[in-house]
Parts: structure tokens; sequence; C-alpha cells
């Protein structure tokens, strides 16, 4: 699934919809709207997708979502300069390995989906940067913390940089927003929650053909549950289910990674099935 470049404000209208489910959080000033909350992910989103593109050399893509970060952070200023949000949100995390060093890209992940759309295995194997290697996918809780001005100074930068075929002083650029903006904070390891919350991360990759991002996230959802599994009494109390539930997860990694059925079942399918496992194990 390539950048999308379509209605910005079918974009907004989607990520409203996503975050006005599980977020509420407090303004320095006043109470953070739901506008607010929407394009606050939208800009982190393409922030995160334009640091991958970077990563890999894709230049037009990394523009491209610069400005529209930018054209999204203009309308978040005019509602909210400066906020931090109450309650962590969920990112994906998106780890790899570049010719300059390691690297992080975040983007926001909310009932099931990234607030922008990220780039395919596909599109990545076609970069310039051919050394660049994504090394994990994961779930992360993250504190957020955004000041609209200095926010759209650093884009302006970016995006001038971008201009001025710099990537690297691009790149820097939406570094000192993330580092500014984002606080990861430590995920609760070996939880049912953790485990759901990384198979369903793995379901989006699926979605998007990021078969390398969604082995990983599958892998994370095993060693989740498999940790759960020896220390969580209502998962003991379920001990058939649960052991059923951690081979399932063992063997959607492997078909993932080798491009393989799940026994009879596609891999999209069989997360599918095995989310509703996870869903029965989670109820009390």
């Amino acid at each position: 699934m390539k950048v999308f470049r379509g209605s910005s404000a079918v974009a907004t209208r989607a990520a409203a919809v996503i975050l006005v489910a599980v977020l509420s959080c407090a303004a320095k000033q006043r109470p953070v709207d739901q506008e607010v909350l929407s394009n606050s992910a939208i800009v982190l989103g393409r922030i995160g997708v334009a640091k991958l593109a970077l990563a890999y050399g894709l230049k037009g893509e990394a523009q491209a979502n610069i400005r529209f970060a930018i054209d999204t952070a203009e309308v978040l200023k005019a509602s909210a300069t400066k906020f931090s949000l109450k309650d962590p949100m969920t990112f994906g995390r998106l780890s790899y390995r570049s010719p300059v060093g390691d690297g992080q890209s975040f983007v926001p992940f909310l009932k099931g989906a990234f607030s922008t759309q990220v780039l395919d295995e596909k599109l990545l194997r076609s970069g310039d940067a051919t050394r660049t290697e994504l090394t994990d996918a994961e779930i992360a809780s993250v504190q957020v913390s955004i000041d609209g001005n200095e926010l759209m100074d650093d884009l302006a930068k970016a995006e001038t940089a971008m201009k001025m075929n710099k990537p690297d002083d691009a790149l820097s650029a939406l570094n000192a927003i993330t580092e500014a903006s984002l606080t990861p904070e430590k995920t609760a390891q070996g939880t049912l929650q953790l485990a759901r919350d990384s198979l369903g991360l793995a379901q989006q990759f699926l979605r998007d053909k990021d078969y390398k991002a969604a082995a990983f996230a599958a892998g994370h959802a095993h060693d989740a549950l498999a940790a759960a599994a020896r220390t969580d009494d209502k998962l003991k109390a379920k001990a058939a289910d649960t052991d059923k539930a951690v081979k399932g997860l063992d063997d959607l990694g492997d078909a993932i990674r080798s491009a393989r059925p799940v026994g009879q079942k596609s891999p999209d399918a069989a997360a599918s099935d095995l989310a509703k496992q996870l869903e029965v194990l989670a109820v009390k």
C-alpha cells in the first residue's frame, strides 16, 4: 500500500473516527477536542512515514509526506498551539538499519489501524538505499506533547532541505520533532493485551502486504502470549486454549516468513481466527 495522496479531509475524518473511541486527553489551557487529536495523529504519522522513506532513499515519497504533514499541522496549530495528551498513544514502531546507522519511525496505531498509510514492502525494496533493512515492527506506548510553533519550524526546515536536495538535513529536522514530541514508555511485556495489540499490528501489515513487518509483529504477539501463559492465572485456567493460540501464533509467523498457508488458510485468515481466539481468552 503506497503513500496515500487522496483527500486530506477523508484522511482526517477516518482518523477522527478511530481516535474518538480510544483517546481522552487535556491541553495545558483547555481540553483537546477530537479534531486536534485526529490531526495530531495524522501529522505524527506522516512524519513517521517520511522518516522511513528517507531511510530507504525514497525522496519523492518523503517530500509528499512532509508536505501533507505541514498542511495538517497548520490546521492543528490554529486549534491548539501547545498541548500534551493526558494518556499515552499507541504507536507502531518500525526499526531499521541504514548505511548511516540505526533509526526508528513511529506511526500512531489506534483501534487496529494506522493514522496514515505506510510504505509497503514492494515500495521499500525499490528504494535507492538498498542496504537499508527493516529490523523490527512492534507496539509502543508513547506520551505525546506538541508545540505547534516548533513543529511548524522543523517541518519547514525539512521541506526546505528536501527542495535543496539535502535529505540528511531533512531527516535531522524530522528527528528533532519526534525527540521533542514523543516519549516512549516501557510497554508491559508478557501480557495478553500486548499479544492482542501485536497481532492487530501484524494484521494491518498483512493488509498492507508488508510481510517482513507482519512477521516481526506476529513474533511479538507469540512471545507476549507465551510469557503471559506462564504468569497469568486466568490463562492458566484456560491452558488448552492458551497453548493452542501460542502454537497458532508461532505457525503464523513461520507462514508469513515462508510465504505459505497456515494449514489450508491464508496468513490473513489464520490471523483473523487467532484474533478471535485471543478475544475469547480475554473474557473473564
